[in-house]
């Protein structure tokens, strides 16, 4: 059960009293002048926002998250609660005859400690407070929801291996990071054949159901093991992943998606996918949070320009582009190694 820290709860009442004062003048001025509850919403909320967003981001809630993503989760929470605001004021006025100021100021007490709450825990979370994402509970009980996303992403996979791959596909050799009881293994099996198919994985829950899936296949082989200290017994062909750089820390992501390339050959394809800070992202699990559907508590969505930056630095970038359909929107990006080991 969540509850009102007293430090930020201290720093909230009188900022959101000010705030809420600007708001409530702004409002009764307009109303004057439109005559309109909806209108008149639209020109405060306007007013308010700005000096709201920057207040209450550094001295309410303490967070420093780049704002492209947190404006955005903000908007979203300004626009549900403008429209909750506009419809319990309309009951009010039209139910009990209450006047448009009085009705305003009911409804934005009873929404005061709920918008704390959402803004708390679902807009300036910091990345101290973010959870690592339960993966014993997402292997026991899959995300439902997932299964939509991975057909298509599994498309795209399929394709890009097929087109990118540096040799006949049946001969290659390829690994899955972070690929316990991988959604992928079947239908790349079925339509790759490929030689010798690796998975490693620090989580032993989704590792044993995907050692059950594969048994009595000779080209399949798991590994037990952090991502970020494995050391492949070879050089492969092909290393991919999908969702999984965006659950490691900033200072590890470079790590992680450096393991990627020391797990092929020079020459070797890279291929992985992370989520992008789109409009449709942030709406999309906005609504997951709020009612309770999201489980990756530790996934944030990455920089395009930093995590390409990032890969060109490895070898040359063959395709990338963003997948739409899938709502929570994922960049995907097929990298060929340089043609040397940076090791050697």
């Amino acid at each position: 059960m969540m509850r009102l820290p007293v430090f930020n709860l201290a720093r909230a009442v009188p900022a959101s009293l000010v705030l809420a004062l600007i708001d409530l003048v702004v409002f009764i001025l307009a109303y004057r002048s439109f005559k309109e509850v909806s209108l008149s919403l639209v020109a405060s909320r306007a007013c308010s926002m700005s000096i709201n967003y920057v207040f209450i981001k550094k001295a309410v809630y303490f967070s420093g998250r780049k704002n492209y993503w947190v404006f955005g989760k903000y908007l979203l929470s300004v626009i549900f609660f403008s429209l909750v605001s506009y419809a319990g004021m309309v009951l009010l006025m039209e139910q009990l005859a209450v006047s448009v100021v009085a009705a305003k100021l009911m409804v934005e007490t009873v929404l005061f400690t709920l918008t704390f709450l959402v803004q708390r825990d679902l807009v300036f979370v910091t990345d101290g407070a973010r959870q690592k994402t339960d993966w014993d509970r997402y292997y026991q009980k899959p995300y439902q929801a997932a299964r939509f996303s991975r057909r298509i992403t599994q498309k795209h996979i399929l394709g890009k291996i097929r087109k990118y791959a540096p040799k006949d596909p049946s001969g290659l050799a390829i690994i899955e990071l972070g690929g316990a009881n991988s959604c992928f293994i079947d239908s790349i099996l079925k339509a790759i054949r490929p030689r010798e198919y690796h998975v490693v994985d620090n989580n032993a829950v989704g590792l044993l159901k995907l050692k059950e899936r594969t048994a009595g296949l000779s080209n399949v082989f798991l590994y037990h093991q952090d991502v970020l200290t494995f050391q492949a017994p070879k050089k492969l062909d092909l290393a991919f992943s999908t969702g999984l750089i965006e659950h490691f820390s900033a200072k590890d992501v470079e790590r992680v998606v450096k393991a990627h390339f020391s797990a092929v050959k020079p020459g070797g394809v890279v291929l992985l996918t992370f989520p992008r800070a789109t409009w449709l992202y942030q709406l999309t699990r906005f609504w997951a949070v709020l009612f309770r559907l999201w489980i990756f508590t530790d996934e944030k969505p990455l920089d395009k320009e930093e995590i390409l930056s990032l890969l060109s630095e490895q070898g040359e970038i063959l395709y990338a582009t963003t997948i739409w359909p899938i709502f929570l929107t994922q960049m995907l990006v097929v990298i060929r190694k340089t043609a040397y080991d940076a090791e050697v």
